[in-house]
């Protein structure tokens, strides 16, 4: 395609990655949502090993206008099944985040963008969303009085529909970790967790760990196999 920005993949099928186990061509075992050029309407691709991909549709165009996406919620860890993906996606200027899903198997067709969470912030971006002991998570970026710092909002219903609890639980720097953004959530088993993300005040990529659900932070470490980047942006799958 032409469009750029921010791409976000899924593995539909973590048996069918690249170079691992042999793939037939036409099967979707990979999902990619990405930003176009003027950020809305946002793509959609599909790949059967991980690499070659091919455009599929465009998703549903908000009003007002969708500024970009977060990432992929799949509901119960079971990305195999359409009905379970949701794109999160957020509009910095009204502090709010967006949900589409698919509506066939094949990632043609997506339902109109429905605003589940409100945040009360202004100036919202990427945001992470995970379901930790029935608990749904959201972990966003905000722009606010001069600091870009990693928000937190739970929900125990109707998380991706328009009727649910989400509501702010952490807010300014409880963290610890100062002015990040383009994190990403890896669990390491049980309660478990490292954070990736990249530190803005020190222009580094660093991690940290929790062992307590994400309630708490160590503090964060340098990377120091990562270069300091023109362009920030971190993306992390575990595929077991």
């Amino acid at each position: 395609t032409t469009g750029r920005g921010n791409p976000k993949v899924l593995a539909l099928n973590t048996n069918k990655c690249n170079g691992t186990t042999t793939v037939s061509v036409g099967e979707i075992n990979w999902l990619m949502t990405h930003e176009t050029i003027t950020l809305t309407p946002m793509y959609v691709a599909k790949s059967h090993n991980g690499v070659d991909w091919q455009y599929v549709t465009t998703l549903p165009v908000a009003t007002p206008i969708i500024a970009g996406q977060s990432d992929f919620f799949v509901d119960n860890n079971d990305p195999s099944d359409y009905h379970n993906i949701h794109v999160i996606s957020f509009r910095p200027s009204t502090g709010t985040f967006h949900e589409t899903h698919p509506l066939n198997a094949n990632f043609t067709a997506w339902s109109d963008f429905v605003t589940i969470f409100d945040s009360g912030i202004i100036n919202v971006y990427n945001c992470t969303v995970l379901l930790i002991s029935g608990t749904y998570h959201m972990f966003y970026s905000t722009e606010y009085n001069g600091h870009h710092y990693m928000y937190h909002a739970t929900c125990t219903y109707g998380a991706m529909t328009a009727t649910n609890d989400w509501h702010n639980v952490q807010t300014g720097n409880w963290s610890g970790l100062g002015d990040i953004e383009s994190f990403s959530f890896v669990n390491t088993g049980g309660s478990n967790w490292i954070l990736y993300y990249y530190d803005i005040t020190a222009g580094k990529y660093k991690y940290s760990l929790s062992t307590d659900d994400c309630a708490t932070w160590s503090a964060g470490t340098i990377i120091s196999s990562l270069s300091t980047p023109l362009q920030f942006s971190v993306g992390v799958i575990k595929l077991q």
